[in-house]
């Protein structure tokens, strides 16, 4: 069992991610049945119900089960579920108990009203569209912006010679219109992504970019 399966319980941060609106709910629930995820079932005993999404129906989501045995998280009154759909870890509530089909290796269990969207390092990281390029402007050189996350962004090499462990202060974030003030810390660098966390952000900036990232989010699920 990898920590990515694990349901997350920090609530200040499950909180950022939230996805209420039906319509988004039911978009991520059918990505996941689209790529038959892997999908697992928590009691609150922190007992697992491994098992793969396959069908979205009007009844609920219908998982396919690896053994049809009598597994007592089936039995809990309330489960979480997770899942991992486009290296996004996405998480949720249902009500039990729930019932198997009647040869055992299947069940339906109830739409969650809410969803959670999360990457593994604790903020979605939301791909930038061609078409509204963002730039993080250094005092170095002018990065474009890749991917964006409240905790960090990805840049693309720009052939300036950069390190991890390098520090960037007082620097310029360009979303659209917007421009916020970042400092950053390169974490990593590769052929084609430098990534980098920011450092001593304050709670408007942190608020902008979780408000931006969101937006980035519904914009490519609407695209799929």
């Amino acid at each position: 069992m990898t920590g990515r399966l694990e349901p997350e319980t920090n609530p200040e941060l499950t909180g950022r991610f939230e996805v209420r609106e039906q319509g988004e709910v039911t978009r991520e629930l059918r990505r996941m049945v689209g790529r038959r995820a892997p999908v697992m079932l928590y009691d609150n005993q922190g007992q697992v119900l491994r098992t793969k999404a396959s069908l979205l129906s009007s009844a609920g989501l219908v998982l396919d089960l690896e053994e049809n045995d009598d597994h007592p998280v089936l039995y809990a009154r309330r489960i979480t579920l997770v899942s991992l759909v486009d290296d996004v870890k996405v998480q949720g509530d249902v009500i039990g108990p729930l019932t198997t089909d009647p040869a055992g290796w299947s069940l339906t269990i109830p739409l969650p009203n809410v969803l959670i969207r999360l990457q593994r390092r604790g903020g979605y990281r939301a791909r930038i569209p061609p078409a509204e390029p963002a730039f993080l402007y250094s005092s170095a050189t002018r990065f474009s912006v890749l991917d964006l996350s409240v905790q960090g962004v990805g840049l693309e090499p720009s052939g300036v010679q950069v390190f991890a462990g390098d520090r960037w202060g007082a620097c310029r974030l360009r979303l659209g219109m917007q421009v916020l003030p970042v400092s950053v810390v390169v974490r990593h660098v590769d052929p084609d992504r430098i990534g980098c966390a920011f450092e001593g952000v304050g709670v408007r900036v942190e608020q902008e970019l979780a408000r931006r990232v969101m937006e980035l989010d519904r914009l490519w699920m609407r695209s799929r």
